[in-house]
């Protein structure tokens, strides 16, 4: 049961992680960069 425990979460998440990633940065980059600057991150 260890090992199954360890692989799952690892798996699933893998892109939880990216796509959290990618929203955390722009939900805390966001209200720090100016407007003009959140274009060229999107």
């Amino acid at each position: 049961m260890d090992e199954q425990s360890v692989i799952h979460p690892t798996c699933f998440f893998a892109p939880d992680i990216a796509a959290a990633d990618e929203l955390l940065q722009r939900q805390v980059l966001t209200p720090l960069l100016p407007a003009g600057m959140l274009p060229s991150l999107g």
